[in-house]
């Protein structure tokens, strides 16, 4: 293990192999399971690959520190290693990095795959696991932090298409609608927040959540808001299209006028029955 730290923190040999030789010498840690260094080798060589670019490299061993921790607590109701997060965290960072072979060009303009195309590579990231999850919603948040809006509402809208009871949905719709918002698409902000009223109580997403009573009260809270916040910017935009139509004496904005009175009229009529 110091062998791997001297060459990972120190060796700026002119061969330019440091990083190689801290892989070994953490590689040799790895054939000894019950070693009470093996997450912390498992993590520095993930660290390894990842700083020398082989992504993939990194993702396997990311993912195995993950797996790891989560085997440990679940054999010893203990959490097996506060490295956890930030291995999740790299795994989504690495995946959001857009320059794989380092040659200052965005992959998908050589053909290459996108983060979201390779996160759903089953060689890349297991696809099965309880924690895959959480490397998607990562990802989507990486996007989301360097404001590339619509990669994030992909990722996201992939998560609740595949994992829609996730005690999480009600937080990611919500982001989705920001994410909207940000990339000033007022529409779909809208209709977005609009599916918030699908985690209410007596939803299926709300039944299948009884065991996260936390997810359930903020789920049941965003569809409250949801629904009033939809009836009055409906309405909201009704009164201004219907301003604008009749000042212009333009039949079809004051048609869309009437659609956005109907759409606020439902809105408020869901709210009263819902919330009476």
């Amino acid at each position: 293990l110091r062998i791997g730290e001297y060459h990972f923190d120190n060796d700026y040999s002119d061969d330019g192999h440091g990083l190689d030789r801290a892989i070994s010498a953490y590689s040799k840690i790895l054939a000894m399971p019950e070693d009470r260094n093996y997450n912390l080798a498992l993590y520095k060589l993930a660290w390894s690959y990842y700083r020398a670019s082989r992504y993939p490299e990194a993702l396997r061993y990311f993912a195995q520190l993950v797996q790891w921790s989560d085997d440990e607590q679940a054999r010893t109701g203990r959490a097996g290693t506060e490295l956890r997060s930030e291995a999740i965290q790299y795994l989504a960072i690495t995946f959001a990095y857009d320059d794989w072979n380092e040659n200052t060009t965005p992959d998908v303009q050589e053909g290459q795959p996108t983060g979201f195309l390779r996160i759903q590579d089953q060689n890349l990231l297991p696809q099965d696991r309880p924690w895959t999850l959480e490397v998607f919603q990562g990802l989507g948040n990486v996007y989301f932090e360097e404001a590339k809006y619509p990669l994030a509402i992909e990722v996201w809208r992939y998560i609740l298409a595949h994992w829609p009871t996730t005690e999480h949905a009600p937080e990611i719709t919500n982001m989705i609608a920001r994410a909207y918002t940000r990339n000033n698409d007022q529409e779909h902000a809208l209709s977005t927040r609009a599916e918030l009223a699908n985690f209410g109580i007596g939803t299926p997403w709300y039944n299948a959540n009884n065991e996260h009573p936390a997810e359930q009260r903020m789920g049941e809270d965003l569809a409250e808001h949801a629904l009033i916040d939809a009836a009055t910017q409906f309405h909201a935009r009704a009164q201004q299209m219907r301003q604008r139509g009749v000042m212009e004496r333009d039949l079809n904005v004051v048609r869309q006028a009437q659609e956005q009175y109907r759409l606020a009229a439902q809105a408020y009529r869901d709210y009263i029955q819902r919330y009476p």
